[in-house]
């Protein structure tokens, strides 16, 4: 991930708002995001990311960032396969709540 990701969420976090609203167009998502356009495709393909169709464009949640960055870490960092990629996220997001609710009954 480059620096432009890194300013859009300091920008999102010290202004309370997001810069580009709720939602991303491809090209905004590539911009912030510093993957290559062929990355995007294999993360539809797989369907690790949702995408949303308005006025006849894609357009993306301004969290599918967050999820983008684990994603790309996962795949290139820990060697994940694609198609293995959404089973450790499901099991990730498992243990997450599996932790808060210790907590709450700690």
């Amino acid at each position: 991930m480059n620096s432009n990701w890194d300013q859009f969420i300091r920008e999102r976090q010290q202004s309370g708002r997001r810069r580009f609203g709720r939602y991303l167009t491809r090209q905004q998502l590539i911009a912030l995001s510093d993957i290559p356009p062929r990355t995007v495709e294999k993360l539809l393909a797989f369907e690790l990311v949702n995408r949303t169709w308005i006025d006849g464009q894609p357009m993306f949640r301004t969290e599918e960032l967050d999820r983008i960055r684990r994603i790309l870490r996962l795949h290139y960092d820990l060697g994940v396969c694609w198609s293995d990629v959404d089973l450790v996220l499901q099991l990730i997001e498992q243990i997450d709540t599996l932790r808060e609710q210790l907590r709450h009954n700690t």
